[in-house]
């Protein structure tokens, strides 16, 4: 399939999207809102090729609810990106900002019963703490124990069968706590803990950071 059909045949399925496929199998399509996502896989030079269709919101576009708003994009949330995106940035911003009380001990510790040691990642406590906040922005009213199930993993018993086991609870009570010291997390009335209205804006004003970066990011190889 030539790139003059592929555009053709992805224009056909998605009428009111630009496209522009003149330059390599690049398409003049960068973010999407969750619920428009759309997936190809095409066959090209007899390889699959798998094209992700995202569209970009900016000042020209009509996608409801999206705006750049320089180095952000409001009407982004969470749910729009991947898990690992998202935790990556939202770890970098609380390193960033040198707010979050990390304990003495994050160099030594283990993280479960089931751990034979230490994480590699010297920055883990940040990477569990975004993902924490995550967690709680998708399913508010989660407590020590049930976070802790997140985290849990094989125990491995030698000969005998393994069995799961789960995560720290001491890690787990740390990370909600630093936490509640930035003001994100609060303890809900029914129990547990959830997001206080400034963490959920934090975490969708994130959000809107990586919408941006990813499009000045894709708009870049777009012209190289």
């Amino acid at each position: 399939m030539g790139l003059n059909c592929l555009g053709i045949f992805i224009k056909s399925l998605w009428p009111t999207v630009p496209l522009d496929v003149t330059q390599g199998l690049y398409v003049k399509v960068l973010f999407c809102t969750r619920q428009d996502h759309l997936e190809l896989q095409l066959l090209h030079h007899s390889e699959f090729i798998r094209i992700t269709l995202i569209y970009l919101e900016d000042s020209t576009s009509h996608s409801p609810g999206w705006q750049r708003r320089g180095h952000t994009i409001s009407g982004v949330t969470v749910k729009d990106f991947n898990q690992q995106e998202f935790v990556r940035a939202l770890a970098a911003f609380l390193k960033k900002s040198r707010k979050l009380k990390v304990p003495e001990w994050v160099d030594t510790v283990k993280l479960a019963k089931h751990k034979e040691l230490a994480p590699y990642d010297m920055n883990w406590f940040y990477t569990q703490a975004a993902s924490t906040a995550r967690h709680l922005y998708l399913r508010g009213g989660a407590g020590v124990g049930s976070i802790t199930k997140i985290y849990g993993g094989r125990q491995r018993n030698g000969v005998r069968p393994s069995h799961f086991s789960r995560g720290s609870k001491s890690v787990t009570r740390r990370v909600l706590q630093a936490l509640e010291g930035l003001k994100m997390v609060e303890k809900d009335q029914d129990g547990g803990r959830k997001l206080t209205p400034q963490g959920q804006r934090d975490l969708d004003r994130i959000s809107g950071q990586v919408a941006a970066a990813n499009q000045e990011a894709l708009e870049q190889r777009m012209l190289g």
